[in-house]
């Protein structure tokens, strides 16, 4: 039996997703505890959801629901300790009460970094607290999870826990033929999308205010986040700003297939963004569209490496001076050179990543799950 926890629920979770279903796929035995933090419901069967209200970005005022968290995992972690051998553990915030377990009752931890909350080089009390149990979790699970080779160097990761190290790329199950569809273009409008978190520091905010102050730009955008009354007063304002609110998985992916290009920005101010390895890479390269992003980026020297998008450096004045070099006329170098990062993100899929859930997760992932359980 494999035991999921993580601070939000299946249903929401795409990597978590991911997971249970190449566990499901090879039919495993488990179950989920997870934290419904939006109480949005549509819980699966085998889910123990903690239903405590905790919107994202309040930090500090989520403090006391963040400790009953705590305490909601150890007690169904303990009270179920006979149903499980290898807890698969999302993050630091789930991390205290697996070690625990591990301790009292000797099952075997699976540490996922999904983002990473410490840094090599702390320099406050609270940043070193952190970094000490951040090191100890590495230090005593059995295996560490992480989304890119290159956050090794974010975490400052020793060589000597390299053996533990099992890398999961967020590439999304994506079982249909590539549904890009180069637009027509009738008219010089540039479609735009982003499907996501609405979260600061993600140049949603320069983003909406070029938008909404160029004629020919279109942007839809789906999500729920910090920033959502703003863009609903955006949306509000201006009908080129198209906002869907939270979707399905395979309708956001619908939403992006209907832009010309798929925006991804990650600004540096947030250490994790620097390492940023988001499902839109991914999701990008099955629609065979260009990803937009930021350069200085773990995201935009894939995109560089692969001429599979645009990169950017932050701000306003940024947006401006690209959108004001697109062209959609046949011959322009800009189209040229448009429909050759689409093929080259349809080839990068079809080559690399279109297999990768049936090899790596439901292969790799559950075979070292069962590895470690049988250890």
């Amino acid at each position: 039996m494999i035991c999921f926890v993580r601070c939000s629920n299946i249903r929401e979770d795409i990597r978590l997703n991911k997971y249970v279903q190449a566990c499901k796929d090879r039919k495993l035995d488990i179950f989920a505890i997870t934290w419904d933090r939006l109480k949005v419901g549509g819980y699966e069967e085998f889910e123990i959801p903690f239903k405590m209200y905790t919107p994202y970005g309040r930090r500090w005022k989520n403090l006391f629901n963040k400790i009953l968290w705590q305490f909601f995992i150890c007690y169904h972690l303990f009270w179920r300790r006979k149903r499980y051998n290898v807890i698969h553990a999302c993050d630091f915030d789930t991390m205290l009460p697996a070690l625990l377990v591990k301790i009292l009752f000797k099952k075997k931890i699976v540490y996922d970094i999904y983002d990473a909350i410490s840094i090599k080089d702390p320099k406050t009390p609270l940043e070193r607290v952190i970094r000490f149990f951040d090191t100890l979790f590495i230090r005593y699970c059995d295996k560490l999870i992480l989304a890119d080779q290159g956050r090794t160097l974010q975490i400052g990761l020793e060589r000597c826990f390299f053996e533990k190290l099992f890398v999961v790329e967020n590439v999304p199950i994506c079982t249909n033929d590539i549904i890009n569809q180069v637009n027509g273009h009738q008219s010089d409008i540039i479609y735009l999308s982003y499907v996501g978190v609405l979260d600061r520091f993600r140049g949603l905010e320069d983003l909406l205010e070029v938008v909404s102050t160029r004629e020919n730009l279109l942007l839809y955008i789906a999500g729920v986040g910090t920033l959502q009354p703003l863009v609903e007063k955006y949306s509000s304002q201006c009908d080129r700003i198209v906002y869907y609110g939270i979707l399905p998985y395979q309708d956001g992916l619908k939403v992006m297939a209907k832009s010309d290009i798929i925006i991804g920005m990650y600004y540096k101010n947030i250490e994790n963004h620097r390492y940023a390895a988001p499902n839109k890479f991914y999701e990008s390269l099955f629609e065979a569209k260009p990803l937009l992003t930021t350069e200085g980026t773990l995201v935009g020297h894939k995109v560089l490496d692969n001429d599979c998008g645009y990169v950017l450096r932050e701000g306003k004045e940024a947006l401006r001076d690209f959108f004001s070099k697109v062209s959609w006329k046949k011959d322009s170098v800009f189209y040229k050179s448009y429909i050759q990062k689409c093929d080259n993100a349809k080839m990068l899929w079809v080559s690399k990543y279109s297999s990768y859930y049936n090899i790596h997760l439901k292969g790799n992932y559950v075979d070292m799950l069962l590895e470690i359980a049988q250890s």
